[in-house]
């Protein structure tokens, strides 16, 4: 990661680091195959972006449980693209073998809330409630906030609209401004 980011005074080299990660990939260091699949996918330190080879890598990484790689799946299978085809059942699937970080747990809820055939609105509402409380998302502070909001009406969903609301504001770019007065 030192090349990626080009750290402790080492200069910014990403075809380096691309190699570094794939070498430590091939060893089956998940998060080198990681950062590999993010590299590919980026088209990083590549000739050229590579789905394939990032989904690939993913996969290994997604094998033994990394939550950056089960995340990058269900991204790719929510949006596809060209040789992958778009799969929203299986994005969800890898979103929620990682419900132990705030963003698929907001992507788990995106789809509960927008794919028609698979809409479940409780189930958003808690996996949004958990990644803005226990992960400080602002994307799920502000959808939760605005879902109760449109909701029932009643004065205690209103109340805490406006309590997810605040805290989308506070997390939010703005909320250094906000809290400075």
């Amino acid at each position: 990661g030192l090349y990626y980011w080009g750290l402790r005074g080492l200069e910014r080299d990403q075809e380096r680091a691309f190699r570094y990660f794939e070498r430590a990939a091939r060893d089956g260091h998940a998060g080198a195959q990681t950062a590999c699949g993010n590299m590919l996918l980026k088209g990083e330190g590549v000739p050229d972006k590579n789905r394939t080879r990032a989904l690939e890598y993913y996969e290994l990484a997604a094998a033994q449980d990394n939550l950056e790689a089960l995340n990058g799946l269900g991204f790719l299978y929510f949006f596809g693209d060209g040789s992958l085809t778009r799969n929203v059942t299986r994005a969800l699937e890898y979103f929620e073998r990682n419900l132990r970080d705030g963003d698929s747990l907001f992507n788990a809820a995106h789809i509960y809330l927008h794919e028609p055939d698979l809409r479940n609105v409780p189930l958003a509402r808690e996996y949004l409630r958990r990644a803005a409380t226990n992960f400080g998302s602002f994307s799920a502070a502000h959808t939760l906030g605005q879902l109760l909001l449109a909701g029932d009406a009643s004065p205690h969903a209103c109340t805490e609209g406006v309590h997810f609301l605040r805290k989308a504001a506070l997390i939010g770019s703005w909320g250094s401004i906000f809290r400075e007065g």
